[in-house]
């Protein structure tokens, strides 16, 4: 029989996150998380992921920084960040 998995948990950033991410998703924002892959003889994964922000067609990649705890927590804060800054017209 398998282990059961530890389940994660990331730092609230507002108690509506789900309605910023529906929110960005409704206006074409799209912020998700890639690793990073190296291309040696074989492909590898370094363990470091970068947050990739797609906004109507604008794609914006950050550098490979990140674990994937922290690449995550990043995703959701920039979801929330865009909608707590949107403009007023679209309420």
């Amino acid at each position: 029989m398998g282990r059961r998995m530890k389940v994660k948990s990331y730092p609230i950033y507002s108690e509506d996150m789900h309605t910023c991410m529906q929110w960005c998703l409704k206006n074409r924002i799209i912020v998700h998380v890639q690793p990073e892959v190296v291309f040696l003889p074989k492909a590898a994964k370094t363990g470091k992921y970068h947050v990739i922000v797609n906004n109507k067609g604008k794609v914006i990649t950050s550098e490979p920084k990140y674990t994937n705890p922290e690449a995550c927590s990043k995703a959701w804060e920039i979801c929330c960040h865009f909608y707590e800054n949107r403009p007023t017209d679209t309420l």
